[in-house]
């Protein structure tokens, strides 16, 4: 830590020596064995201390101490000192340095007290950094490292610190690992300090393309490779949410609904339709699979954004601030974009926002936890599910599975003073957390130096165990897949799905690199929260039936069929939420929370 071309120490320098080691018996003072003797030089700057210098010594003689006051100090300086013989000897010595000498009198009230309270701390801090285990031949780099954090003590700029170590460290010529190891025989205890050192703020180990990087005030590490660079995205990611989005769009705009209403039940095309709707009990649609997807990828995407947060030195608890302050405004839109029904003020907790907004706050509050605890978590939380439906037994509620008269309906009967007519409750949040979880478990595994085989297969597993436990689940009968109370077996089966389904896109987009038609669905998952707020308000509740009524009036004098017209305005209105959406990425105008 010391670096080259320092400047010495001016002006006024108090210099002595102290001994730094245990209790041993024998001899006392500068002579007594089995002790360290370490030079110390401290500057006094208006009666405070400034820079400080240490050295370890041989001896007290005259020549150690020329040697280490003349690498120190500058000439023409003052130096305070004790009385010891060996500095009287210093000028006849030979000592070039114009070095005024002066002895403190015995009448002051203390001697040298700068170099004395220099001389505590720094045993004080041998004591407690590295536990007491200091070898002495390592003892330099020890006075080395207190050195440099004590000159620096009042620095406001910890990046420069930082800067400053990384500059010395490429400086430094390279050693072998066993220059540095210490061995540890059979009756040695593991040093302490040696844990606490690779577990402080500052380390950082770097080994090819893997940067280990430890948060400030939250110890934990995480492995990253090459994707956290900056503005580096994760294409099949991107694609997934954008994928998402578009589905969503294509709902709002009334496509899927008209295709219905103008296909016959048995065609082909009219069962197609259907599967862009929710089910309306126990069974599964495609449908019912976004939003535990939407949820999925809020996951991932945290992994990622976490990660470039820590890497960048982001301090844990702004990430906790943020963290709060996303799940607020998550839950503030989730209750305001149903606040109004019709000509009255409604209160809902049904929305995927609210959801998103207790999910995601428990996804970053465990994301520094293994993988394998994370996902023990998320398997309790469906436990908790399925014991609250099951066991709690309020009378008129007391029947798990059934629409109306289940334990989430009366929650929401405690909480909103209604129960939804479509079966829609509001802890559908404590299953579905598993989602938000195994997204931010899949990040994770994506960013490891791993083989890509090797991490695609962890998602793949947990994919196929989850998809198989939720059918087994429904098919023996134990639980139904419902997705409008998110029973275990739909949390379970629909997870699954999502961990595939992000596997094979990674591979696909990442891995074989195809991205031909990313951008039309990148365009519009950039901006997810935006543009989903977007047509559950604006799109909704006018703009819906604004361009509805200028296509039917349009076209309508043609004489074509008002299906096809319907279907005609319902791709006309999705046109203009992505043209909405590629307008804010060209402006390069992103909405976040």
């Amino acid at each position: 830590m010391v670096l080259s071309g320092r400047s010495k120490l001016q002006g006024i320098i108090e210099v002595d020596e102290v001994l730094v080691g245990g209790k041993a018996s024998g001899k006392r003072g500068r002579g007594a064995e089995g002790k360290s003797l370490i030079a110390v030089a401290v500057e006094i700057k208006r009666r405070k201390t400034g820079r400080v210098r240490l050295a370890k010594i041989p001896d007290a003689s005259s020549d150690s101490l020329k040697t280490f006051i003349e690498h120190n100090i500058e000439p023409s300086s003052t130096i305070f000192r004790e009385g010891w013989p060996s500095y009287n000897e210093l000028s006849i010595k030979g000592h070039k340095h114009q070095v005024q000498m002066h002895k403190v009198s015995d009448g002051e009230e203390e001697v040298l007290p700068n170099v004395h309270r220099i001389a505590s701390l720094l045993k004080r801090w041998l004591l407690g950094t590295p536990q007491s285990y200091v070898n002495k031949n390592k003892l330099e780099y020890y006075l080395d490292e207190y050195v440099f954090g004590y000159n620096r003590r009042t620095s406001t700029s910890r990046g420069l610190l930082f800067l400053r170590l990384i500059e010395q460290g490429v400086k430094t010529p390279q050693f072998h690992i066993k220059k540095l190891s210490i061995k540890i025989t059979g009756n040695d205890r593991i040093p302490q300090f040696i844990f606490i050192l690779m577990s402080s703020p500052y380390s950082i180990r770097l080994k090819k393309n893997n940067i280990l990087s430890e948060n400030q005030d939250s110890p934990g590490k995480i492995e990253i490779n090459e994707v956290i660079k900056k503005d580096t995205r994760l294409a099949s990611l991107d694609f997934y949410r954008g994928l998402v989005m578009v589905l969503l769009m294509l709902e709002a705009s009334g496509l899927y609904r008209h295709i219905i209403n103008m296909t016959k039940q048995s065609s082909f095309t009219h069962s197609l339709a259907t599967q862009f709707t929710h089910h309306p009990w126990h069974g599964l649609n495609f449908w019912d699979l976004i939003q535990p997807a939407f949820m999925f990828i809020a996951g991932t995407a945290m992994a990622f954004s976490l990660t470039k947060q820590t890497v960048k030195g982001r301090p844990w608890k702004q990430q906790l601030k943020h963290a709060l302050k996303r799940s607020g405004w998550l839950f503030f839109w989730g209750v305001l974009i149903y606040a109004v029904r019709g000509d009255h003020l409604s209160f809902e907790l049904w929305d995927v926002l609210t959801q998103m907004s207790f999910t995601l706050l428990v996804a970053f509050l465990i994301f520094r936890w293994k993988p394998g605890h994370q996902i023990l978590l998320s398997i309790g939380f469906l436990i908790l599910s399925e014991f609250l439906y099951r066991f709690m037994n309020i009378p008129g509620f007391d029947q798990p599975f059934t629409d109306q008269h289940n334990f989430g309906n009366y929650i929401d009967l405690i909480l909103m003073n209604k129960i939804s007519s479509g079966g829609w409750v509001a802890i559908n949040f404590i299953p579905t957390t598993a989602h938000t979880i195994w997204g931010a478990v899949a990040g994770k595994w994506l960013l490891t130096q791993a083989k890509t085989k090797n991490k695609i297969g962890y998602i793949v597993i947990l994919g196929i165990l989850a998809l198989l436990a939720g059918y087994l689940l429904d098919i023996t009968g134990i639980t139904p897949i419902i997705k409008r109370i998110a029973t275990t077996s739909f949390t379970l089966f629909a997870g699954g799905w999502c961990l595939l389904a992000l596997a094979f896109l990674y591979i696909w987009i990442d891995v074989f690199n195809h991205k031909r038609f990313l951008p039309f669905f990148t365009i519009v998952g950039m901006n997810s929260i935006f543009i989903y707020l977007f047509f559950e308000t604006v799109v909704s509740r006018w703009l819906y039936d604004y361009v509805n009524t200028i296509v039917v009036g349009v076209i309508s004098p043609t004489g074509m069929s008002l299906a096809v017209i319907l279907v005609i305005s319902a791709l006309t209105l999705f046109a203009l939420q992505w043209y909405l959406c590629f307008w804010l990425y060209q402006k390069k105008i992103f909405f976040k929370v």
